[in-house]
């Protein structure tokens, strides 16, 4: 893996797309936010597609080796 992943869950609307598309990465918690539960659950690409797809954009996903944001820009 090459991305770490955060997630804003003040601002998640808990609509479970990104556990749709990454179901090895993310899940709801108990108060329906999105949560990382295994951040090498899925590969890269879909990690970055369920980050994407967020309509509040609440996950943020960073490039461990350089540091820098990669989604969102």
């Amino acid at each position: 893996m090459r991305y770490r992943i955060e997630v804003d869950a003040e601002n998640c609307v808990g609509d479970g797309l990104c556990c749709e598309i990454a179901r090895d990465t993310f899940e709801l918690d108990g108060d329906r936010c999105c949560c990382v539960r295994n951040p090498t659950g899925d590969p890269d690409e879909d990690i970055l597609k369920a980050a994407r797809e967020c309509q509040m954009q609440v996950i943020r996903v960073i490039d461990i080796e350089t540091g820098q944001q990669v989604y969102p820009t």
